[in-house]
């Protein structure tokens, strides 16, 4: 039986130990048995199924089959986890922003070791992340525009990201 067979039997079990549902996803998504299904090398650029789909396509054009079918699980069970798009969206969200700010920081920490070296690294970094060949604008952004209503959640949630974001650049120039 494949790696991936035996995770996907025991997703209860995986659960249970503390994996978290992405968790989960990300271990489907990574076995070449799921359809070589993994974009984005590292997983601060979002080695899972929530990250793939709404990242590629944005989360308008992504639907809850895209990434039930990219996860390796059914609707139902996102569904269950996250009560609709909506939930999805912003957990892709949640993640994408706690991914960026620890790839952000813990780059900014090895790269630089003085308060000039860290601002030039930070900018150096929003440089190379752009001058990606995949790169679709930033995800936070672009999800505040997708939605209808300045006042859904998911703005608000994109809101929190933007400025936690600009805090840290506030936090790295004043040093």
């Amino acid at each position: 039986m494949s790696a991936f067979a035996v995770v996907k039997r025991n997703y209860r079990a995986f659960m249970a130990v503390g994996g978290g549902f992405l968790a989960f996803a990300d271990a489907i998504a990574a076995w070449p048995e799921n359809g070589g299904l993994v974009v984005g090398e590292p997983t601060h650029r979002g080695g899972n199924a929530l990250i793939c789909q709404f990242a590629r396509y944005g989360i308008g054009k992504t639907t809850v089959e895209d990434v039930s079918r990219t996860a390796g699980v059914s609707r139902a069970t996102l569904y269950r986890h996250f009560g609709s798009k909506d939930g999805l969206a912003a957990e892709y969200l949640d993640l994408r922003g706690e991914r960026n700010a620890a790839y952000f920081d813990s780059e900014v920490k090895r790269r630089a070791s003085s308060p000039r070296e860290r601002i030039l690294t930070a900018f150096d970094m929003l440089r190379e992340l752009v001058e990606e060949p995949d790169y679709r604008g930033c995800a936070f952004i672009n999800a505040t525009v997708e939605m209808a209503s300045p006042d859904h959640e998911i703005v608000k949630i994109a809101h929190r990201y933007k400025e936690a974001g600009r805090q840290r650049f506030a936090e790295i120039a004043a040093e």
